[in-house]
This record gives C-alpha cells, structure tokens and sequence, in this order.
C-alpha cells in the first residue's frame, strides 16, 4: 500500500479518510499546524508534518517520501472575503509547485473541492468561497494523476457546522429559508469511500443521488430525533439581514460567523442538486441523519 499525505486530516471529512486509509494498509502522513487541534486523529497512526501550505517555505519537507495527496486543507469561511482566496486558491498553488518540484512525481493527487465550485445546477460559483475552490481547481490539473471530487453538504459524526440544525431540532423547531431550492447531501462515510475511489483525470459529484426539499430535510430530523419539528419560514429578506449582521458581529468579535453573505448567496441561488454518483451510497438523509443523532447523543453533544 501506499504511503499518503494528507491535508487537513484532523478537520471533519479528513479524520474519517486517515480512519479509511489506515484501515485499508496505508501509511499515513498528515499535515497540520503547530496549532492544529488533533483530537480527531489522536488514535490513528501516523507522522505529522508541520507545515502550512500558505507558507511555501514549509512545504518540501512535508511531501518528502510520499506517493499520493489527498488535499483536503482549506477554510469555508472567513472574516474577509480575501482569506478565502488566499488559503484555498494560492494555497493550492503552493502546494501543487510543491509538489511539481519533487524530483519523482506523486502517482496520485486527489482534491477535495466542493458543490460550491460546480455551483447550483452546474451554472458556475456564486459565493467567493466557491470561486476559491473553482480557481484552485484549475491548478490542481497540472500535477499527473488529478482527480477532483465536488461533494454536496457532507453531514455526520464529528461534524459542527450542521450540528446547529441537529440542536435547534432537539428543541422542536427548525428554520427554513423561504427562497431557497432543493439541496443534496451526503453521509461523510460515503464522502469518503468517494474520495478513494475517485478515477484520475476525472471530476467527480458526490451525493447520495437523491434531491431534497426543505422539508424533506425537517421530516428526516423529525424521524431521525422520533419528535415532531416545527418548521419555521425565514423571510429572504431577513435572511440576507442577518447574513449581514452576521459578518458585522463577527468582525467586531474576531470571529468568523455562521451565517456571513457568503452563505445567504448559496442558499437562496436556486437548486444545488448534483449530478448521478458513479457509486450508489449507503446512507440517504434518512438513515443518515439518524446515524449521526446517535453519535451526537452518544458523545454528549445534545
């Protein structure tokens, strides 16, 4: 098997591919930071690589002796629209300069993208977080043996960004944006088993081949929490106003926010459905969301 550098494995989706890779014989490199929070990986076996792929100087040493990457490293979002820029795009760049400068060749170079890139109905990004990954896209397609895959929002145990939608279902309510369209989602089991399994050369969707309304998705919590969920509209209007306020707030804080206008332009920009997956998944939101609620329960975060 082999030996695999990856980015951004202590974050949601990479701590569940190093679990993958492990499992199936590789031998395990990830890149973090000095700083990095390594809860999610601090059973798995591996070497870590200090290094930060906005800091080109850190790099070379970081690839040294592996034979594939799989990139997963970048921020969904930030207090300036310019950091997005700076970590997904020129951090791609780096690495993939990186990476061409090796004498040998990596045989694999797999980059984790996003649905945002593709953007709703394929018509192209419309936040800058998707024109970040878009941008990066097209630099990782210099280095032999590319493969992109675009997953759909990607849920499951670990994961906090939807885990607020799980807690405000644990109180009996759920928002719903008024304007928006039909989503597509993937269990992060099944985001995984598509990233090992993504074909070089190609770009891959992954989702669990199933559209969803909004109220799909406040019926699958309802039966994932066995409790009846009001399903509260929110005006677009308002919704672009806290999306506002959201960015405001967290300036003034230092912090990123949730909610920022990044996000309210994806999720009032139409349907987000993604084309057929190649490999047919295990979980739909269904079962998914039930599977992850245990999780939830189960470590104490509900």
């Amino acid at each position: 098997m082999s030996r695999v550098l990856i980015t951004g494995s202590n974050g949601f989706i990479g701590s569940h591919l190093a679990e993958a890779l492990f499992a199936g014989g590789h031998t395990l490199k990830c890149m973090v930071r000095k700083t990095s929070d390594l809860k999610w990986i601090s059973d798995t076996p591996k070497e870590c690589a200090y290094a930060d792929f906005t800091d080109p100087g850190t790099l070379d040493r970081a690839i040294e002796g592996v034979e594939e990457v799989y990139h997963l490293g970048g921020v969904v979002r930030a207090l300036y629209p310019r950091r997005l820029y700076d970590v997904n795009t020129a951090g791609t760049v780096n690495l993939v300069r990186a990476l061409k400068r090796r004498a040998e060749p990596v045989k694999r170079f797999v980059y984790v993208s996003s649905q945002a890139a593709w953007g709703p109905g394929g018509r192209g990004p419309v936040s800058d977080y998707g024109r970040s990954k878009r941008e990066a896209e097209e630099s990782v397609k210099d280095i032999p043996g590319w493969a992109i895959v675009r997953p759909a929002v990607v849920y499951g145990p670990r994961e906090s960004d939807f885990f607020s939608v799980f807690k405000m279902a644990s109180k009996g309510f759920f928002f719903k944006p008024a304007g928006a369209g039909l989503l597509s989602f993937i269990h992060v089991k099944d985001c995984v088993r598509g990233i090992i399994e993504a074909r070089p050369g190609r770009e891959s969707y992954l989702s669990d081949g199933k559209s969803y309304a909004w109220d799909d998705v406040c019926a699958a919590l309802g039966s994932a929490l066995e409790r009846k969920i009001r399903c509260i509209r929110i005006p677009d209007l308002l919704l672009r106003v806290l999306g506002a306020a959201g960015v405001i707030c967290g300036r003034a804080a230092g912090m990123e926010a949730p909610l920022n206008p990044d996000k309210v332009r994806e999720m009032l920009a139409g349907d987000w459905v993604m084309p057929p997956p190649e490999t047919p998944a295990e979980f739909d939101i269904a079962e998914g969301f039930r599977d992850t609620y245990l999780w939830y329960l189960e470590n104490g975060w509900l």
